[in-house]
């Protein structure tokens, strides 16, 4: 039975209120991220005692995708300059470098975008609002959504795509 109370077993959200019968070997109980808490904590509990201890390349695949600093591939984008930086399934991540005159005009793709101001001020602007945004900002673009991005000042921006952009690849 669903609950909209929190689990004992999980603060992710509504899940089950009872602890699931067979949870040893499974991660995966919670729709989020293994949230039911027996599970998750197994998990990690079973991360734990692996660390430090040699894995068998051939009994698994590679679930981190690492890309060191200044390593990242370059690209451009509406003649902005970026970094492509760690892909997975489900995301990535890119460092853009802004510079004074770029103008990313409207548009819109079917992935969420997310960024992370790290230097300089944009103004990030959808059909309906607009935010001057600065170092440590951050903010979340929904799928679909028409979005520009004017450059106030030379900026540098870590942004997150759900799922990856193939027009980035």
């Amino acid at each position: 039975m669903l609950s909209k109370r929190r689990s004992r077993y999980c603060d992710c959200g509504p899940t089950t209120n009872e602890k699931p019968a067979d949870t040893s070997d499974r991660a995966d109980d919670c729709v989020r991220h293994g949230g039911c808490g027996a599970p998750a904590a197994a998990a990690v509990a079973a991360a734990h005692r692996n660390v430090g201890k040699q894995i068998n390349p051939a009994l698994s695949t590679p679930s981190i995708h690492v890309v060191k600093s200044g390593k990242g591939q370059h690209r451009a984008s509406f003649g902005v300059s970026f970094d492509l930086l760690a892909i997975g399934p489900a995301s990535m991540s890119t460092r853009m470098h802004y510079r004074i005159g770029n103008l990313i005009p409207f548009h819109a793709h079917p992935n969420e975008q997310a960024g992370y101001i790290l230097s300089g001020k944009v103004r990030v602007l959808t059909r309906d609002s607009e935010s001057e945004l600065g170092p440590g900002d951050s903010y979340a673009i929904p799928a679909g959504i028409e979005h520009s991005i004017v450059i106030l000042e030379d900026a540098e921006e870590l942004q997150c795509f759900s799922p990856p952009r193939a027009d980035f690849l």
